[in-house]
């Protein structure tokens, strides 16, 4: 009698937990978030973004990523970080199946429409990114023709809302600091030319003479350098240069050049640069007063 007893309570119990979970349940909304194939950041050649009626269209050019008919090199960390989130797009939840785009920044006039291509021309990614979540960690995104509003994980309009000015690779010079083995100046008529020696695993500058030269203030200007960014492409070809640079090392030498001041700036080219380019004032005094500085002249004011 016991055993049947408890028998019974375990039928009611299983019972009252099936009930449960029936109830618990339906109220719930079940869907299946769509399936995002991680593509490699190298199946990309080409990235059409558009928001309102700015258009920027990057191609891959070989190892070098260009901006639109002009051509001009596109900024690598920008390139980077827009391909490591098409690359690695998650998305993390069902927001909405229809209707008030606005609201999650997703209406025409604000959502930008990101298209990316393989080799081919075939479409691997075509998303549309909106705001922020509240609290900044996801983005309301639409992808292609679904109408569901979905969160993708992380912040992505930090690296899709750009301009073209924005895109553009804007550095003057690049090098790598410790491969330079020589330096050489000229401004204002006269010439220096240091020359870089290793002792006791220890750099040391010396110039024409055999005088050793402050490391560490030569390592401090190439540096600054080579941090140095441009404003805009120049619209005229510049005058005669009034400062030279010279930078050579194992692979071969890193020029820049700058114009005489003017108020608009200085009208520089660079050996990096695919055309001339303008240096505000302020910036091209500094590489100026560097000049002076790896001169051993008075630094200008």
């Amino acid at each position: 009698m016991q055993i049947k007893k408890e028998y019974i309570i375990l039928v009611l119990v299983a019972v009252v937990l099936s009930l449960y979970l029936v109830f618990h349940n339906a109220g719930k909304i079940n869907y299946k978030l769509p399936e995002i194939k991680k593509n490699e950041t190298g199946d990309y050649s080409q990235i059409i973004i558009k928001k309102g009626d700015s258009t920027i269209t990057l191609t891959r050019d070989s190892d070098l990523w260009r901006i639109g008919e002009s051509g001009f090199r596109a900024d690598k960390e920008t390139v980077d970080s827009i391909l490591k989130e098409l690359s690695e797009l998650d998305i993390t939840d069902l927001v909405a199946k229809s209707g008030g785009l606005k609201g999650y920044g997703l209406a025409d006039q604000d959502a930008i429409h990101v298209t990316a291509k393989d080799k081919n021309g075939a479409i691997i990614r075509d998303l549309y990114v909106g705001k922020l979540t509240t609290g900044g960690s996801f983005t309301y995104i639409k992808l292609g023709q679904d109408t569901n509003i979905y969160t993708a994980r992380g912040r992505l309009t930090d690296s899709f809302d750009k301009t073209k000015d924005q895109c553009a690779d804007k550095k003057v010079i690049s090098f790598e600091r410790s491969s330079i083995l020589k330096i050489n100046i000229k401004a204002e008529g006269s010439e220096t030319t240091f020359t870089k020696e290793e002792k006791d695993g220890k750099e040391i500058w010396k110039d024409k003479s055999g005088n050793t030269i402050d490391t560490e203030m030569v390592n401090n200007n190439l540096n600054a350098l080579n941090q140095i960014k441009f404003t805009t492409y120049a619209e005229k070809k510049p005058e005669a240069a009034a400062a030279t640079l010279v930078l050579s090392d194992k692979e071969g030498i890193h020029t820049l050049a700058l114009s005489p001041k003017t108020e608009a700036g200085y009208i520089g080219t660079s050996s990096y640069a695919e055309k001339p380019f303008v240096i505000d004032v302020k910036t091209g005094d500094a590489i100026m007063k560097a000049f002076d500085e790896l001169s051993g002249k008075p630094v200008r004011e």
